[in-house]
């Protein structure tokens, strides 16, 4: 007797309890109920529009949009003036990809010295010091964090 009471409770009861109010909303507002997923008829047939009339009529003044502002971007990388030598470049090219850094590039950062090393750009300051460190504790070579804009 104590099962059959604590299953009616249980999946009778309490369901209805719960749920009833609910339910019995649902019920009278049924025929309210509008379906996002139904598509929509057409309100209109496609061949009385005049499709040149209504490109005109959708055109954009260019003239009335702001201007752009001329925008400076800046980077940060890290650069290695010191290594000079091609064969020196080539190994130390090696080694920073060995550790996972695989953006390198050459810039003419001083007027007197062909093409320096660099790695990066970086968008953060903080960031490129972060890797200077990692390079410097895994390579033992110390780099120059320069701003970079164009």
């Amino acid at each position: 007797m104590n099962n059959k009471l604590i299953f009616f409770f249980t999946l009778i009861v309490i369901p209805i309890y719960l749920f009833g109010n609910s339910f019995i909303n649902y019920l009278e507002k049924f025929q309210k109920i509008t379906y996002s997923l139904s598509i929509p008829e057409k309100s209109f047939d496609i061949s009385d529009v005049d499709i040149d009339k209504l490109i005109e009529d959708k055109k954009i003044n260019l003239s009335e949009q702001p201007g752009i502002e001329r925008s400076i971007i800046e980077s940060w990388v890290i650069a290695y003036p010191k290594i000079n030598s091609t064969e020196d470049r080539e190994n130390f090219v090696i080694k920073l990809k060995s550790i996972g850094i695989t953006s390198i590039i050459n810039i003419n950062i001083d007027k007197k010295v062909d093409k320096t090393i660099t790695v990066g750009p970086f968008v953060d300051k903080e960031m490129a010091l972060n890797i200077s460190t990692k390079i410097e504790k895994v390579l033992k070579k110390a780099g120059l964090i320069k701003r970079f804009s164009y």
